[in-house]
């Protein structure tokens, strides 16, 4: 299954830094996609290479959060141990042969296979992209659902629209867990005074920290107890910080993840997370900064009027409640939706959904994170 890793990933530092290393410029594409998966979570995959009888296999994808695949790790023995240059590890099969973009003799850069075995190596295709639309589910695992999208697949993309409801109903509820995230913590005296206070109000509570960037931290703060979460909610709003959300962890789950099936695989993306460049959403409990707002054109007065209950902070941010209990937003969905639509600044399910199940490939797929696509 193609889809986002859990963790930090790698930000454009990080990839500068490689093609440092690397010695030569990462191809756009490549950037793109380790920038929203780092890697990919599950596999393996089937591949048809060029002038092979057989089908070959991709294992995984090499990562920069996963030390049993770090890709520094990877490259600097291909060039410590076989003295390679102008390769750059990215894939590997079931016996540690790899794929690689690699450049070639006019200086274009192409995906390679190397078999270790026989010291051979093999041009897969031009670029990451023509890769990824290789790959495919083992034979075994493909049903006919993945045979008539593999169909569709050459002459239009597979489109399923749907209203936020009707995309819910597919999916399986699970038991309630309330959940906070908080984006873009600079203020480090009080946000550790905070949180030592709730940890000791709420014992079971664990906070872990994620998507760090322009000099701003972001945590998960799971683990709260539903029967306490309107007091939980009511502490966080002296949260230093540029957006949270307090919810269920089905709905911020539920609304931020865009999935789609290509015909080699299965890939998601995550909207509304990045706010260098993507809209944040509405949920059962949300604050946005009043430096958010401005950069965002949100309109926070139109916020507070839409919600059922509105808290102004002094410096200008707003805390906003939508529905009585964190449990309700499944009632409320196509609702806050709708409202969504037409709020400057703040990212939709819908144009969100739309763009991702008309998107000719994965990477393209991952332009709903583009704030000017999804708000």
């Amino acid at each position: 299954m193609l889809g986002p890793k859990q963790g930090p990933k790698p930000t454009e530092d990080d990839l500068e830094a490689l093609e440092g290393k690397a010695g030569f410029q990462i191809p756009d594409d490549y950037k793109a996609f380790m920038m929203e998966c780092d890697g990919v979570a599950g596999g393996p995959w089937e591949i048809a290479i060029p002038g092979f009888d057989d089908l070959e296999v991709v294992a995984g994808f090499y990562s920069f959060g996963d030390p049993h695949s770090d890709i520094h790790r990877r490259l600097r023995l291909l060039q410590r141990n076989e003295g390679v240059e102008g390769i750059l590890p990215i894939a590997w099969d079931d016996f540690n042969n790899l794929y690689a973009i690699c450049v070639v003799k006019d200086q274009s850069k192409s995906i390679v296979f190397f078999d270790r075995e026989n010291g051979s190596s093999y041009i897969v295709c031009d670029t990451f992209t023509e890769f990824l639309g290789m790959l495919r589910p083992p034979e075994e695992d493909i049903d006919q659902d993945d045979e008539a999208v593999a169909s569709d697949a050459g002459s239009q993309p597979h489109v399923k629209l749907m209203r936020p409801s009707d995309c819910l109903a597919e999916r399986d509820k699970v038991a309630p867990a309330i959940e906070a995230r908080i984006f873009g913590v600079t203020d480090e005296e009080k946000w550790t005074s905070l949180v030592f206070g709730l940890m000791a109000r709420w014992p079971g509570l664990e906070v872990v920290e994620g998507w760090p960037g322009a000099g701003k931290r972001s945590f998960v703060m799971s683990n709260i107890d539903t029967a306490a979460a309107d007091d939980f909610a009511d502490a966080m709003q002296n949260v230093p910080c540029v957006f949270a959300c307090i919810a269920e962890r089905a709905e911020l789950d539920f609304r931020n993840e865009i999935t789609r099936n290509f015909p080699h695989g299965h890939f998601s993306v995550a909207v509304g997370q990045t706010f260098a460049n993507a809209a944040p959403g509405l949920f059962w409990r949300t604050f946005i900064s009043g430096e958010l707002a401005d950069r965002l054109d949100i309109q926070l007065p139109a916020i507070s009027r839409f919600a059922i209950g509105a808290v102004w902070r002094p410096d200008g941010g707003l805390w906003v409640r939508l529905y009585d209990h964190a449990a309700d937003w499944r009632e409320h969905v196509d609702t806050v939706d709708d409202y969504l639509l037409g709020a400057l600044g703040l990212f939709s399910w819908i144009p969100a959904y739309r763009l991702a199940q008309e998107a000719a490939s994965p990477i393209e797929m991952t332009r709903v994170l583009e704030r000017s696509e999804c708000a």
